[in-house]
Formats: structure tokens, C-alpha cells, sequence
């Protein structure tokens, strides 16, 4: 957990508060829970195959050119 809010504290300090962060691994709801709060976009368990992971990314990158243009 510390590593993700140093890592969106750095992120942000430095501009960069527009980056796709994604986690991964053994992370407890709870915990999952907090760090949607701090900005993480989601969190994978164990048994994620890599086309979720990919899946998501394109979409939620998409979205985001698509919101640019508009914008």
C-alpha cells in the first residue's frame, strides 16, 4: 500500500497526475478499496489473464483521447 501512495504522491507533485496506474496481485478488498481513492484505476487479482489488463488499458485510454478532443 505505501508503495502505491508514494508513487501517486510523486506522480502528482511532478504533473504527471494524468498517468494510467494499474496494480496487481494478492491485495485485499480493503485495501483495493483504497487505493481507487488515491487514484489507482484498478486493481487485478491473482488469475488475471493479460488481455483484462489489456483490455481495460485500451478503454480507459481511449476514453481519455476521445475526452481530449472534445475538450
Amino acid at each position: 500500500m505505501a508503495v502505491f501512495e508514494d508513487l501517486m504522491a510523486g506522480l502528482q507533485k511532478s504533473g504527471a497526475d494524468d498517468v494510467l496506474v494499474l496494480g496487481g496481485g494478492v491485495i485485499p478488498d480493503d485495501d483495493a478499496a483504497e487505493l481507487g481513492k488515491l487514484g489507482v484505476e484498478s486493481v487485478f487479482g491473482p488469475g488475471t489473464g493479460p488481455d483484462e489488463v489489456i483490455a481495460l488499458a485500451t478503454e480507459k485510454l481511449d476514453a481519455r483521447k476521445k475526452e481530449q478532443r472534445t475538450t
